[in-house]
């Protein structure tokens, strides 16, 4: 494996935010980290026992997010760990509150004595500027991180999971609250704990070749560009594909409970959407079903007005299914943002203008003119509300079908679950939004093996497709044709830890 130099790396994964197994692949490595510990830093007296066992978990954290680094696909993502005492602060949840400054050094400077890592170290320029110490695995570490690949492995649940923010609008920074006592909040809590004790247990994956892995990781980190040091990004992505970021967090804004609410966190939501057909769920390939026109119906339905029929976001801008597919997404952005945007200023991007052909007038125009009862809500900072109710359906369809011992994944007004499931997940939908507004709503639906009018695929698969008599993809021939792929050896690792 190429080594980028510590002076090319871009990106970070930041110590706070590494989430430790409940069993780690290098208990080896911990164990002659902390028993090195007081020889590489010169301490003489025997540590306590409370020291060791931060020492432990230290060593674990830091292991585990260089491991994370390793595995991302990005080249040139390095894992971030302060060297200044003001980041740490045992019981502070802003900052790195359960392990110490000194802790963390001293194993830091021990792996530097064991030749495992190199480091950057970093700088301030202000009180709130500068930048942070990285550390990059080398020598007999890399080779074990190279040794053992990619790996499934069961994360420690997060307790911590409802967020309440707030913002300082003179400083433009976003805030946490604490999260009011309550019943509905602690249940809300215990809902949310029992979802994700349930999806660290399952191996969430992507089925696309091996060296798709490594553009999607680039894709991520850099953005859908071909060089490293063009930040021109197509969407929104994470900094790096991590797997182990299957739990949920429902984040509320406005210091209000009943503002947002959406749960966010799990890797899929987050990576470039043409690759999501390709995600898998302990092997089988997935179905992602979204409500159609959401939000348009909710706001119908929540005032007990009734939706004009046919399609939420049809304006009379397209002219045939090609020219829908690129026109309805920029349709729908646009709609959200303005049921949103209180202050009037959401634009949209050049190029959306280019295509779609309207001005950002224009376009206001005519979605007022296709949603004239609903129109006042538009420049509201309703949409919080809005998340609000979608969240509460989503909630509610992911525990109808944990129930039924079926893995599902949120994104926001879309779920995925295994194919196999796509009736339940079907029923789920109908029967949480029924419950909510006494009414239905239409679907709609991905799959990667989905097929157009004319019989083309509607998606790109990389591997070939081995078909039954009946004429159906036999998935299970599918997956033993690549045994050597890194999705396949990483589902096939949770196999063979959960036999254990």
């Amino acid at each position: 494996m190429k080594i980028t130099p510590l002076n090319m790396l871009q990106k970070t994964i930041y110590i706070k935010k590494v989430i430790p197994p409940k069993k780690s692949l290098f208990q080896a490595e911990i164990d002659l980290l902390v028993s090195q510990v007081n020889e590489a830093t010169g301490r003489k007296n025997k540590p306590s026992l409370q020291t060791v066992s931060k020492r432990i978990q230290a060593a674990k954290l830091i292991l585990q997010g260089l491991y994370r680094c390793h595995v991302s696909f990005s080249s040139g993502i390095a894992l971030a760990v302060p060297h200044h005492s003001s980041f740490y602060k045992l019981g502070d949840e802003n900052k790195i509150h359960d392990i110490g400054f000194k802790i963390v050094i001293s194993v830091v400077e021990t792996m530097m004595k064991l030749g495992w890592i190199k480091r950057r170290l970093g700088y301030r320029t202000s009180a709130d500027a500068g930048e942070t110490t990285i550390l990059l695995a080398t020598g007999d570490l890399l080779k074990k991180f190279e040794k053992i690949g990619l790996v499934w492995e069961e994360i420690e649940t997060i307790p911590d999971v409802l967020v309440l923010r707030n913002y300082d609008a003179n400083t433009k920074k976003k805030y946490r609250q604490n999260v009011p006592d309550s019943d509905l909040f602690r249940r809300m809590a215990a809902n949310l704990r029992r979802i994700n004790k349930y999806l660290v247990k399952q191996a969430i994956c992507v089925f696309i070749s091996n060296n798709s892995y490594q553009r999607l990781g680039n894709e991520m980190t850099f953005g859908q560009k071909n060089t490293l040091y063009d930040f021109n990004h197509q969407g929104k992505y994470p900094r790096y594909l991590d797997f182990t970021m299957v739990q949920l967090r429902r984040i509320f804004s406005r210091d209000n409970m009943k503002l947002g609410g959406r749960f966010y966190g799990g890797w899929w939501q987050f990576i470039p959407k043409k690759y999501r057909v390709h995600i898998t769920i302990n092997s089988l390939p997935t179905i992602e079903i979204d409500y159609s026109g959401l939000h348009p119906y909710m706001m119908y339905h929540l005032e007990g007005l009734k939706p004009p029929a046919g399609d939420m976001y049809n304006i009379g801008v397209w002219s045939s299914p090609k020219d829908m597919e690129m026109k309805r997404p920029i349709i729908k952005e646009f709609f959200n943002a303005i049921v949103n945007d209180e202050y009037g200023e959401y634009k949209m991007p050049k190029n959306s203008r280019k295509i779609i052909g309207l001005s950002n007038k224009q376009l206001r125009a005519k979605i007022a003119q296709k949603h004239p009862l609903i129109a006042h809500n538009f420049n509201s900072g309703y949409g919080l509300t809005l998340q609000y109710e979608d969240s509460m359906i989503a909630e509610r369809v992911m525990l109808l079908l944990l129930k039924q011992d079926i893995p599902c994944l949120p994104v926001h007004d879309s779920f995925i679950v295994q194919v196999i499931h796509e009736k339940e997940l079907i029923h789920a939908m109908n029967q949480a939004y029924f419950e909510r507004f006494s009414k239905s709503i239409k679907m709609k639906s991905k799959f990667l093996y989905n097929r157009g009018p004319d019989g083309s695929r509607l998606y790109s698969i990389e591997f070939p497709l081995p078909f039954q008599v009946n004429g159906e993809v036999d998935k299970l021939a599918l997956y033993k044709m690549h045994e050597e792929s890194i999705h396949n050896r990483y589902v096939n690792s949770r196999r063979s830890t959960s036999s254990k």
